[in-house]
């Protein structure tokens, strides 16, 4: 099932949200992942004046093949994030479709109940990354993964959320 939520502040920003799984029924706030999105944007970004992103709400067993197909790891993985733009400097001029973020239930709830962390924590933390990885940032490099920690950490305490990476300190 497709759902779009337009941003009623701004018309022109747009989230499609996919249901490709059952697992989530009942599990979404909307309208917080919005709020989300809206925040990662102009923390990673800066100013902004409309977006469109997709976020497709998965099981373990569709982002394994896509994981596979892209990235030619044969598991599952907590989200998958895939960029409109190559370049960072072509959003700034572009600013349209950012990519389409994919998060797996399985496997987010299992790390929520591994870390005794709250599942919609933990998801709130996954749009973050996603939205941030659609933006060009990433976290190969050390100096690259401690400022992505960083904006997380910045966007997620705006929402009263625990600071996910405190036990790695």
């Amino acid at each position: 099932m497709k759902k779009e939520i337009t941003d009623q502040t701004d018309p022109d920003s747009t989230i499609e949200f996919n249901y490709q799984s059952k697992l989530w029924d009942n599990k979404i706030d909307e309208d917080k992942i919005r709020q989300i999105v809206d925040k990662a944007l102009s923390l990673g970004y800066g100013p902004y004046e409309s977006y469109e992103l997709s976020v497709v709400f998965a099981d373990n067993e569709f982002i394994q093949q896509l994981n596979k197909q892209f990235r030619n790891k044969d598991k599952p993985t907590n989200v998958l994030s895939f960029p409109q733009y190559d370049d960072f400097e072509d959003i700034k001029s572009e600013m349209g479709h950012l990519g389409d973020i994919v998060l797996a239930y399985e496997t987010i709830e299992n790390e929520s109940a591994q870390q005794s962390i709250n599942f919609q924590d933990h998801l709130a933390h996954l749009i973050a990354h996603g939205v941030l990885h659609l933006l060009g940032y990433d976290h190969i490099e050390d100096d690259e993964a401690e400022l992505m920690q960083q904006k997380e950490i910045e966007i997620l305490h705006e929402f009263a959320i625990e600071n996910p990476y405190k036990d790695e300190a």
